[in-house]
C-alpha cells in the first residue's frame, strides 16, 4: 500500500513538498484553510500581504529548481524593467499557481481547500488528524472529519499568526486613535491626509512607511534600534558601474566546487564586523545623510531591504523616532522611551499601524509533541529544535518544510527532497534509514546552541550559501556550475534527469543575459534617480565660444524631491555672475524613470511640459580609467543642438557627485555650460 502523507498548508512550501512525495511514489494530501493555495502570497481574505508589496530577492531565488518562468517576454510586451527579475504580489500568486498546474497538485483528493486542521496527535505508528471542513452554503456551520495518515508535514509557515504587542508592555487603552496590525494594512491611500505612526524595523514596517508617506500628512516610524537600509539594487563591485538584484550580488560562491562552501552557523563578533564593514560602504552615505550616525558594531547587524525609505527620511517624508513605545496618555498622543533622550511624546496621531511581525501557529499538534519540539510559540527567531530546521528523531515520519527565515524557495525545495526520500524509506518494507550517519544528536545540539545565542543574529540561519550546501550535501546533490562568483540558485541544486538539466541550463543563461544587461546600465538609471534625491549644491561654469570664451558662473542649491505619482521634481535656486553682476536665477524640470531610461521634463507654470532628455546610462567601458556611471542625450529646440552628458560618480548606493555637460550649437548660441553638483551632508 502507498503511504499517505499529510501536508499542512498550501503555500510555497506545502506544493514543493507535495511534488517531492509524489517523485516519491507517496500520496500526499495537502489541509489548507484558505480557499485559494499560495500561503502568504495570495489574495484572498486570510492573506498577510498588500497589493503594493514586492519580494525583496529576484525571481532566480524565489523560484524552485524544476520548474522556472521566462517572464522576459512581458518586459519586451510592454512590462516593467523589473519585471524581469522581481515579480510583484500577482507574479508571486501566478507563479505558485503555475508550478501547482504544472505537476498536477490541485486534483481532488490530493488537495482540500477551506479545511482547517484543528488537532494532530500520535495514533500508535500513525498520526491522526482532526480538521473542520468550511462548507459552501455558508449556513456558519463546519465539516467536523478525522482520518490517519502514515506520516505529516507541517509547512504552514514561519509566519502564521499576527504578533501583538502584550498590553502589558505598551498600554494603548486610552489611545483614540485606530490601530490595526500590518496584516490588516490595505493601502497608503486609506491613510489619505491623516497622521500615521508606523511600529517596527521590519521588512513590512518600512515598506508600509514608503507606501503611507505618498498619502499621509504625516508619517512617523518608531523603532527599538535603527537598522541597515539597502535597496534592492546593489553595486555588482566588477569594475562595470553596473546595479544588480541584491541576492545576484551577496549570493555568489566564494570558490570552485560545492564542497568549499561549509555553513557558518555562528558568526560571532568577527563576522558581525565584516558585515557592518560591508554594509557601511555600500550604503554608508545614504545611512548617514538620513540618521546622521551608523548602526552600533557590538551588536550583530540588523538588515532591512527597502528601495525608498533612506531616501524619503533625508527630504523630510517619514520621521524616524528610536525607542520604545511605552503607550499613551489619552486623545492622539504615543509615548516613546527614547534611546539616549528620556520620554518623547509624538502628537496628533491619527492612526497606529504595528508592524511587530508573526509567530508561528502550531497549537494544532498535539501537547506531547510540542513538548518533544520544545515549541516556544512567542519565539519569532528559532521556535522548535529540530535537525536542521526538519525532522526530530523521537517523531518518526514528523517533518516540518519552511520552518525558516530567510531566503527559502531553495532551502524548502531541499528540505521537501530530504523529507520525501526519509518518508519513502521508512514506508519501505525494509524499514531502513541512515540515522546514524544523520548524527542528529549533534543536529539537535547545533539548534539548541542557535536557539541559546545571545546576543541572537538577525537570522538563526544567515549563511544561506552554506546552509544551501549543506542541505545538497545530505541529499548527494552536487550542485550544477558550481563555480566561483556563479549565483546561488535554486536551479542549480537538481537531479540529473534530462528536465532538470533543463531548467537549470535556461536559468543559466537567463542570468547571463541579466548580468550582461546590468552592466550595461539596465538598473542605473533607477539608482541614480533614488541618489539625486535631497539637497546639492551646486557650481556650474559657463563659457560662450562665440565671445571669445568669454566665461561666468552660477552657484546655488538643487533640491531633488519626490512627488506623489514616482516623479521627481528638480528645483535650482542660485546666483548668475557675469562681468561683475550678479542675478538670481530659478528653473524646474521633473524627472521621469521610464523603464531603463531617466526622462528629464520642461516645468513650465508649475505643471510638465516637453521632454528635454531622454538618459540611457551606459556601463563602463574597458579602456575607461575614471569611475563614472555616464549617459547621453541630444535636444533639437528649433534650430539649437543641446548635447547633454551626465557623469555620476558613485560611492556604493550613493552618489558622491554629478557632473552635467551642455554643449549648445546653433544660429544664434554657441556656448558649453557645465555644473557639478556635491550633496549638502546633515
Amino acid at each position: 500500500m502507498v503511504a499517505e502523507v499529510a501536508i499542512i498548508g498550501s503555500g510555497a512550501a506545502g506544493l514543493v513538498t507535495a511534488r517531492h512525495l509524489l517523485s516519491q511514489n507517496l500520496r500526499p494530501v495537502i489541509f489548507e484553510k484558505s480557499p485559494v493555495i499560495g500561503g502568504i502570497w495570495n489574495r484572498s481574505s486570510l492573506r498577510r500581504t498588500w497589493d503594493g508589496m514586492t519580494p525583496n530577492l529576484s525571481r532566480y531565488t524565489c523560484s524552485f529548481s524544476d520548474y522556472f518562468d521566462d517572464d522576459d517576454d512581458d518586459v519586451r510586451d510592454g512590462g516593467s524593467e523589473e519585471s524581469s527579475a522581481f515579480r510583484d504580489l500577482q507574479g508571486m500568486e501566478r507563479y505558485l499557481h503555475d508550478y501547482s498546474r504544472h505537476w498536477n497538485l490541485s486534483s481532488p483528493g490530493l488537495l482540500n481547500l477551506n479545511c482547517h486542521v484543528r488537532s494532530v496527535r500520535r495514533d500508535g505508528d500513525k498520526y491522526r488528524l482532526r480538521w473542520t471542513r468550511r462548507r459552501d452554503d455558508d449556513d456558519g456551520d463546519d465539516d467536523e472529519e478525522e482520518g490517519a495518515f502514515d506520516g505529516v508535514i507541517v509547512s504552514s509557515g514561519f509566519f502564521s499568526a499576527p504578533k501583538l504587542v502584550p498590553s502589558s508592555e505598551v498600554d494603548l487603552r486610552s489611545f483614540t486613535g485606530s490601530h490595526v496590525h500590518s496584516s490588516a494594512y490595505s493601502s497608503g491611500s486609506d491613510y489619505d491626509g491623516r497622521s500615521v505612526a508606523i511600529l517596527g524595523s521590519s521588512f513590512s514596517a518600512l515598506q508600509i512607511a514608503c507606501d503611507v508617506s505618498k498619502s499621509a500628512e504625516r508619517a512617523v516610524v518608531i523603532v527599538a534600534r535603527i537598522p541597515w537600509v539597502i535597496p534592492r539594487f546593489l553595486p555588482l563591485n566588477d569594475g562595470s558601474g553596473g546595479f544588480a538584484p541584491l541576492d545576484m550580488v551577496l549570493y555568489r560562491r566564494t570558490a570552485d566546487g560545492a564542497a568549499a562552501t561549509e555553513e557558518d552557523s555562528f558568526a560571532g563578533e568577527e563576522g558581525w564586523r565584516r558585515k557592518h564593514d560591508y554594509l557601511e560602504g555600500v550604503v554608508g552615505r545614504k545611512q548617514r545623510r538620513a540618521f546622521g550616525c551608523y548602526p552600533p558594531r557590538d551588536l550583530p547587524p540588523r538588515v532591512v531591504v527597502s528601495d525608498e525609505f533612506l531616501d524619503l527620511v533625508a527630504v523630510g517624508r517619514i520621521e524616524v523616532v528610536e525607542g520604545r513605545l511605552v503607550g499613551s496618555d489619552g486623545g492622539r498622543e504615543l509615548i516613546v522611551e527614547g534611546k539616549d533622550s528620556g520620554r518623547l511624546r509624538i502628537s496628533g496621531i491619527d492612526s497606529l499601524i504595528s508592524c511587530t511581525g508573526y509567530r508561528t501557529q502550531l497549537d494544532f499538534l498535539s501537547r506531547d509533541i510540542l513538548e518533544v519540539l520544545e515549541y516556544d510559540p512567542d519565539d519569532g527567531f528559532a521556535p522548535l529544535t529540530l535537525c536542521d530546521d526538519m525532522y526530530h528523531p523521537l517523531l518518526p515520519n514528523l517533518g516540518f518544510v519552511g520552518m525558516y527565515n530567510g531566503p527559502y524557495f531553495g532551502v524548502m525545495e531541499l528540505q521537501a527532497r530530504y523529507l520525501a526520500n526519509r518518508f519513502s524509506s521508512y514506508s519501505s518494507s525494509s524499514q531502513q534509514h541512515d540515522d546514524k550517519n544523520d548524527n542528529d544528536a549533534a543536529l539537535l545540539n547545533i539548534s539548541r546552541q542557535i536557539r541559546n545565542q545571545s546576543p541572537r543574529p538577525q537570522y538563526a540561519r544567515a549563511d544561506y550559501p552554506g546552509r544551501m550546501d549543506a542541505l545538497a550535501r545530505r541529499l548527494h546533490i552536487i550542485p550544477q556550475f558550481a563555480v566561483k562568483n556563479t549565483m546561488i540558485t535554486p536551479a542549480f541544486y537538481t537531479t540529473s534527469d534530462h528536465s532538470s538539466s533543463t531548467v537549470a541550463e535556461r536559468v543559466k543563461n537567463a542570468l547571463a543575459r541579466e548580468i550582461s544587461d546590468c552592466r550595461n546600465g539596465k538598473y542605473s538609471a533607477r539608482t541614480v534617480l533614488s541618489g539625486l534625491l535631497g539637497t546639492w549644491r551646486f557650481e556650474r561654469r559657463i563659457v560662450r565660444h562665440d565671445e571669445k570664451d568669454a566665461t561666468s558662473h552660477v552657484k546655488g542649491e538643487v533640491t531633488f524631491c519626490p512627488r506623489k505619482d514616482g516623479s521627481v521634481k528638480y528645483r535650482e535656486e542660485g546666483v548668475f555672475r557675469i562681468n561683475g553682476r550678479e542675478f538670481e536665477v530659478f528653473r524646474e524640470y521633473d524627472y521621469v524613470l521610464r523603464g531603463e531610461l531617466l526622462e528629464v521634463y520642461f516645468v513650465e507654470g508649475g505643471e510638465r511640459a516637453h521632454l528635454f532628455l531622454s538618459l540611457k546610462f551606459r556601463g563602463r567601458r574597458d579602456d575607461e580609467t575614471e569611475d563614472y556611471v555616464e549617459a547621453t542625450s541630444d535636444h533639437l529646440c528649433i534650430k539649437d543642438l543641446y548635447k547633454g552628458t551626465f557623469r555620476v560618480k558613485f560611492d556604493g548606493v550613493a552618489i558622491e557627485h554629478v557632473e552635467m555637460q551642455y554643449n549648445v550649437r546653433g544660429p544664434q548660441k554657441d556656448y558649453t555650460a557645465v555644473t557639478r553638483l556635491e550633496p549638502v551632508e546633515n
